[in-house]
């Protein structure tokens, strides 16, 4: 599961929009501030996608 930023910065790497986030932070003392901890990583985008979806198929 995702438990921390690096994880989500993995994720981001390996060209995830959006993860799912839920054990970690429910389980937490402070939720609120794990959230934080998790947001604004940066988005890379896939790099093995050359066209988009539907692009050149038929």
């Amino acid at each position: 599961g995702i438990t921390n930023r690096a994880d989500v910065e993995r994720m981001a790497a390996a060209g995830a929009d959006l993860v799912l986030v839920g054990t970690s932070v429910a389980r937490t003392a402070a939720p609120a501030a794990a959230v934080r901890a998790l947001v604004g990583v940066a988005r890379h985008g896939r790099r093995d996608v050359e066209k988009p979806m539907g692009e050149g198929t038929q």
